[in-house]
């Protein structure tokens, strides 16, 4: 498999294209349409995000570093 580069996210407001600010449930982020790339496959975003998980735990990874999260972590 080829050593291909992450895709780079530019934001991008789908309903207020004009606005610096959205507020997006992740599981619209997993559904949404018209994406050009899997949410599951490494990227680098191109603004700032913050994460407020309300349920449910895991793990995110964050430039190569594995960060857990449960309920209440932000």
């Amino acid at each position: 498999m080829p050593n291909t580069p992450p895709i780079r996210l530019k934001f991008n407001n789908q309903y207020y294209p004009h606005s610096q600010f959205d507020l997006v449930e992740l599981e619209e982020a997993f559904t949404r349409k018209g994406l050009d790339h899997s949410m599951e496959q490494p990227h680098v975003v191109d603004f700032y995000v913050i994460l407020l998980f309300l349920e449910g735990k895991g793990v995110h990874t964050i430039d190569f570093t594995d960060f857990d999260y449960q309920a209440g972590t932000y």
